[in-house]
Formats: C-alpha cells, sequence, structure tokens
C-alpha cells in the first residue's frame, strides 16, 4: 500500500467502479465528501471506467483515492462493472482491509452510525449486510449500491459479483434462481449465489424512505445508504412506461444504450 494521509490504519475499503458521465462530477464530489464525513480509517478503490480528465483529476487529487485500470473482456456494462469490482475487492483484500464496502458511483452513506450499526449485524451466520432494491422486483440481490461485508467470511475468494454464462448455466446457478425466486440476473447476484452455496444468509437494507418522488430513484436504505439511481446511464426504467407501445420504446431505448456501450469499447 502506498503512502498517504489515509493509509495509517486503513480497516475499511470502498470500492468502487467509477464512470461518470460529463457534467456529473458534482456527483462525485459529493460522493467523496460524504464518504469522508461518514467513513473512518478507509480506503478508495477506485475503478476507472473511461473517466474523463475532469473526473479523473477530481479522484488523484484525494488523498485517501488509489485509482486503478482495470482491463475486462466484458461485453456489456453490467457484466463489466461486476468484473472490475472482483479484481478490487480481490486487492483489497490482499492489502489486509478487514471490511468492504461497495458503492456505485451515486451512493454513499448518510448516517453517521452506519458503520456501527452495519458491522452488529455481521455474524458468523449472516456475514454480508446490502441494499435490496425490492421496489425493483428484486428478492435476494445484494445491489452493489451499497454492499457491506468481512473480508474473511468464508467462500469470499470465490465471490464473482456477476458468474459467467458457463455457470449460470449450471443446474444449481438455475436452482437456486428458482428457489430464491429472483427474477433477473445483474450484478451483484453472483455474491447472494455465494452466500446460497455456503447456506448463509445476508441482512437486507430496504427503501426506508419517508417520501419518494421516484419509485427507484433517490433511495435511502436501512436509514444508511443514499442511491440517486441512473447517474452512469440513462434513466430508463420499466415501470415508467405502460402499455405495449410504452413497452417497445423501453426495450428500443435500452437496446441503443447497449450499442453505444459496444461503440465505446471497440
Amino acid at each position: 500500500m502506498s503512502n498517504s494521509p489515509c493509509k495509517a490504519k486503513v480497516t475499511l475499503a470502498v470500492v468502487c467502479a467509477y464512470h461518470v458521465l460529463p457534467d456529473n462530477e458534482w456527483l462525485l464530489k459529493l460522493q467523496l465528501e460524504y464518504i469522508r464525513k461518514y467513513c473512518s480509517n478507509y480506503r478508495v478503490y477506485a475503478g476507472n471506467v473511461r473517466l474523463e480528465p475532469l473526473a479523473k483529476k477530481i479522484l488523484k487529487a484525494d488523498p485517501c483515492v488509489d485509482l486503478y485500470d482495470v482491463v475486462t473482456n466484458a461485453l456489456n456494462a453490467n457484466r463489466e462493472h461486476a468484473q472490475i469490482l472482483d479484481v478490487l475487492i480481490s486487492k483489497a483484500i490482499d492489502d489486509g482491509c478487514e471490511y468492504i464496502l461497495t458503492l456505485d458511483v451515486d451512493s454513499f452513506p448518510i448516517n453517521p452510525q452506519w458503520f456501527c450499526e452495519a458491522s452488529a449485524m455481521l455474524d458468523a451466520d449472516c456475514p454480508v449486510v446490502a441494499v435490496l432494491r425490492a421496489e425493483n422486483d428484486d428478492v435476494d440481490l445484494t445491489h452493489p449500491c451499497g454492499i457491506f461485508f468481512r473480508a474473511d467470511f468464508a467462500g469470499v475468494r470465490e465471490l464473482k459479483m456477476y458468474p459467467d454464462e458457463k455457470e449460470m448455466a449450471t443446474r444449481e446457478f438455475q436452482l437456486f434462481l428458482s428457489e430464491s425466486k429472483q427474477p433477473k440476473v445483474d450484478t451483484g447476484i453472483g455474491l447472494s449465489y455465494l452466500l446460497w452455496r455456503r447456506k448463509l444468509k445476508w441482512k437486507c437494507l430496504e427503501r426506508s424512505n419517508t417520501e419518494n418522488v421516484h419509485y427507484l430513484m433517490g433511495g435511502i436504505y436501512g436509514g444508511m445508504i443514499f442511491h440517486l439511481g441512473a447517474s452512469s446511464r440513462k434513466p430508463i426504467f420499466y415501470r415508467d412506461f405502460s402499455g405495449r407501445l410504452g413497452r417497445f420504446f423501453f426495450k428500443a431505448a435500452r437496446l441503443a444504450h447497449a450499442l453505444a456501450f459496444v461503440t465505446i469499447c471497440f
């Protein structure tokens, strides 16, 4: 680990894949501000996802941030996100960090007691505390906008945030989906699957907003984590479209976004 003011007693690794859209640097600054405010003895393991110069400059100027260029073989944004998290989590564990907190670029802790409250929820049978976006129909998907765990829980070295196609085609993975009734696969499903295989539990942080301006965006989870949502992609959500024609435009918009990702990468 390199020398910096944040290196003295690092126990918490804050892990995030940074994809910052132009003119969204204010959100990056806000996230880093809240991390500084509500985290201690930490280090940010930051993944560079084609960052613009200004965003890269902001991250490099923070003495508590290490910025990494992570090479992936991903063909879509979700898998790229997952592979970057896998690499950075492994790096943090190798560096001796005791706890891991994954964030999205638009999520951050908002409760000064979040670490004490979340760590008190952990035990041998329940080694993970994570956001569950039940409002997005998730029932067993640890969402990377807020996943907290000890770096030494059983099986952590096997973790893949998004299993490859071969693993997802296995009878065991399909049984997991059937038993959990998780309706879709996304980044974070690999941790849920690992816990299921190990017969371990996880503590869900569900939406706790007193007011909602949108069914998914602007969520507060367990009174600990805020997640804006859609800051690194188009704000296109299935439930915002009604009727057959609306569903068609939703799918067309998502397809256009996926094609744009492939164009950027290749």
